[in-house]
C-alpha cells in the first residue's frame, strides 16, 4: 500500500493494469483568521485516458467563492519529473513539504502543506475493511496538517495560514459502488486530529470506520455516528455532530458550526458537497469538514440545486 520503506510515495506511482486504475490527491483547509477556506483535488486515470482537477475557494462572510471542476483527457507528461500535473494544477514534494499550485484567470494559488504526523495507511490500520473499501480506494493514506501561501480570487489577494486535512489514493477505484457517504475530517492542531467515515454501498453494506491521532499516536475507530442539520437539497447542512467510538473503549464527540459551503465535487458517477466549519472537540476549537454525498440512485448527470449558496457551476460567484 505504501512504498517498500513503509512511507507514502512522493512521486507518481507505477500505473497498474486495471482499467479504472486511479491516482488522486486531495487537500482541504480553513483559515479562521482570514475567513477563507479551500479544497483542491487532482485525479489521473491513465488507462482510461482521463484526468480531472477540482479547485474551490470560499470566502466566509460575503458569499464570494470560486469553483472549477475540469474533466479532460490524460496526456503524456502529466506524471513526469516527480509531479502530478494537468488542467491548470501541479502537485509535487520538496523534502517534507507538499506544494500545490492552481492557475486560472479568476482564481489562482500557490500553497505549501506540512503534516502534523506520519500519513496514516488507512487500510493497513483498518484491515477488517480492506475488502469492503477496496473498490473505493485500493490504497489510501490520510494526514492532517497546516497550509500556508497566497490565494488570488476575483479582485482579492489573501495570505493564508490554515489548518486542514489531505488524502492520497492509488489503485483500482469504482465510485459507483458508493451510494451515500459522510466523511468527517478535522484537526485542532498537531496534538489532535480525526477522520471518520460512513459509507452505504450498492450491495447494502454500511461501513463506519476511521481513526484519531492524538500526540502522534493513532487510535482506530470502532464506530462512527454522524448527524447533520441538512437543508432541503439533501447535501447542504448548517450544523453537524459526530461521535467516534474508539478501540480502547473511549469515545470522542465533535461538533461543526459556522458552516461555509464550498462547492460540488464530482468523481463520476459520485458527487458530493465540500464544506468547512469550526470544529469543537473536548472544549477546543479547530477546523472541520463533513463531505456529504447522497447518490442513492447511483448518480445522475444533473447538478443539484443548493439552498445555502454552494457552487454547482464553474467560475466566480458572489462578486459584484
Amino acid at each position: 500500500m505504501t512504498n517498500d520503506d513503509g512511507h507514502e510515495p512522493r512521486r507518481p506511482r507505477e500505473v497498474g493494469p486495471e482499467p479504472l486504475w486511479n491516482e488522486s490527491m486531495y487537500v482541504f483547509w480553513r483559515d479562521e483568521s482570514a475567513r477563507v477556506s479551500g479544497w483542491t483535488r487532482i485525479a489521473q486515470q491513465p488507462n482510461a485516458g482521463a484526468t480531472s482537477t477540482f479547485a474551490c475557494v470560499a470566502l466566509h462572510d460575503d458569499g464570494g467563492r470560486f469553483r472549477m471542476l475540469d474533466l479532460g483527457d490524460y496526456r503524456d507528461g502529466y506524471r513526469d519529473h516527480g509531479r502530478w500535473s494537468g488542467l491548470g494544477q501541479q502537485w509535487w514534494w520538496e523534502d517534507d513539504v507538499l506544494r500545490i499550485s492552481h492557475q486560472s484567470d479568476d482564481c489562482s494559488y500557490d500553497l505549501s502543506w506540512s503534516g502534523f504526523y506520519e500519513p496514516v495507511d488507512f487500510h493497513a490500520l483498518m484491515a477488517t475493511f480492506v475488502e469492503d473499501l477496496g473498490e473505493i480506494n485500493a490504497h489510501h493514506v490520510e494526514q492532517s496538517g497546516s497550509v500556508s501561501g497566497r490565494v488570488h480570487i476575483g479582485d482579492r489577494e489573501i495570505d493564508i495560514d490554515a489548518l486542514g486535512h489531505r488524502d492520497h489514493s492509488w489503485g483500482h477505484r469504482d465510485t459507483g459502488s458508493m451510494l451515500t457517504s459522510r466523511w468527517m475530517i478535522g484537526t485542532v492542531g498537531p496534538d489532535l486530529s480525526w477522520s471518520g467515515v460512513t459509507v452505504l454501498k450498492s450491495d447494502g453494506a454500511l461501513i463506519r470506520t476511521g481513526f484519531v491521532v492524538r500526540g502522534g499516536e493513532v487510535t482506530p475507530m470502532t464506530g462512527v455516528e454522524v448527524n447533520l442539520d441538512t437543508k432541503e437539497d439533501g447535501l447542504s447542512y448548517v450544523r453537524g455532530e459526530a461521535t467516534f467510538g474508539l478501540v480502547d473503549g473511549s469515545s470522542l464527540a465533535v461538533t461543526l458550526t459556522d458552516v461555509t459551503p464550498g462547492g460540488i465535487l464530482e468523481v463520476p458517477p459520485w458527487l458530493g458537497l465540500e464544506a468547512s466549519a469550526v470544529a469543537t472537540i473536548e472544549g477546543r476549537h479547530g477546523v472541520g469538514n463533513c463531505e456529504v454525498s447522497n447518490n442513492i440512485t447511483g448518480g445522475s448527470t444533473a447538478p443539484p440545486v443548493l439552498v445555502t449558496g454552494g457552487a454547482t457551476t464553474n467560475g466566480l460567484a458572489g462578486f459584484e
